[in-house]
Parts: structure tokens; sequence; C-alpha cells
């Protein structure tokens, strides 16, 4: 009986361990590629889902584990519940691309504040748009943001810290002559509706 309460014991807290991976490691392919976030959801959750269905006929003094464990299932549950579709135009002929998507003010328009950011190759030399999908976080508005790294140093060159110094573009595509505020590129995701995002010098 010993060996047996061991052993559960054990699958208990290896079990809580591939919770809490899965979680991170959802987020992670979420980022770098949404399409692909099902795939590690699937595996922890049927397990998951099993071992929570298992204490449904053990004793009462389990209740605890169970409750848990349901917890962990719906934390485990995808983290994100919007799709953008977004059209990069006006690229030049050299240079990655930069997308970040922000859900709030909060920080805007600091890229380490963006709930999304992923770094897309050129397109073929004939063309100079770019079109994508992005899963993010659930938000009333978002505000997406784009830079095409010419030189190829990683980050959006500015003057004095604050103009750009690459092609750059917001959506809504406001011409500002100061720093961005959320209310300028702020929009609601449409089902079916492509955001726009023309750069410019």
């Amino acid at each position: 009986m010993q060996i047996f309460q061991v052993r559960q014991l054990f699958l208990w807290h290896a079990i809580s361990l591939l919770a809490v991976a899965e979680m991170s490691l959802t987020l992670q392919i979420a980022r770098s590629s949404p399409s692909l976030r099902g795939v590690a959801q699937s595996p922890i959750m049927f397990f998951l889902t099993v071992y929570f269905i298992s204490f449904i006929v053990t004793p009462a003094k389990n209740i605890f584990r169970a409750i848990f464990v349901a917890a962990s299932l719906i934390l485990a549950m995808p983290a994100f519940a919007a799709e953008l579709r977004v059209r990069i135009e006006g690229i030049a002929e050299t240079g990655s691309i930069h997308v970040y998507v922000f859900s709030s003010a909060d920080g805007f328009p600091r890229e380490e504040r963006a709930v999304f950011h992923q770094v897309y190759p050129r397109p073929a030399p004939a063309q100079n748009e770019l079109e994508i999908r992005i899963s993010v976080p659930d938000a009333p508005e978002y505000a997406v943001m784009s830079f095409q790294d010419k030189n190829g140093d990683g980050k959006m060159n500015r003057l004095l810290g604050m103009i750009p110094q690459e092609p750059y573009g917001l959506s809504r595509n406001p011409r500002l002559f100061g720093k961005p505020a959320f209310a300028d590129a702020a929009i609601k995701a449409v089902d079916g509706e492509t955001i726009v995002v023309k750069l410019h010098d």
C-alpha cells in the first residue's frame, strides 16, 4: 500500500510540473508561431483530464487535489483568443520586418511592452507587402506597430531616441510629428477585416 501511495504522490507532482511547463511552453510557441499553439497543449491536456477524472472515483480526501487539477486545466486553456489579420505595405528592398501588437496604452509604444512581437523575413523581391495572421490575448482594442530593420541591428533606430530612422508605421496610419499615443493607432479586432500598416521613412 505504501509503495502505491508513493507512486501516486510521485505521479501527482510530475503532473503538476507538467501543467506548469505546458502553460509556459504554449505561451512561447504561440508567440513564435501562433498556428502551432494547439500542438503543445494537446498531450498534456489529455493526461491532466485523465488524472482529474481518476479522482472522481477516489475517496473524498483527494478533493483538494482534484480542485487543483481542475484549476490547472482552466489555466492551461489557450490564452490567445483573438486573431488579427495584418498587411504591411511599403516594404523597402532590404531588411526584416518587425511586428508588434499592444493591447493597452500601458507602456505604448515601448517595444518591450508589446503583447506580441515577431520578426519576419522580407518577402520576395517582387513583393512590397507582407500579410500575416496574429493570435493575441483578448482585449477591447489593439495597436499594431511595425518597422523594417534596414541595417540589421535588430532594433528600431531613433534620432534623439524619439524619431524613427527606419521605415515605420502604425495601425490606422496616423501622420504624427511627436510620440504616438495608443489612441492614435487603436483599432478593434473585426472578423475578416485586415489591418493595414503602411511603412514610411
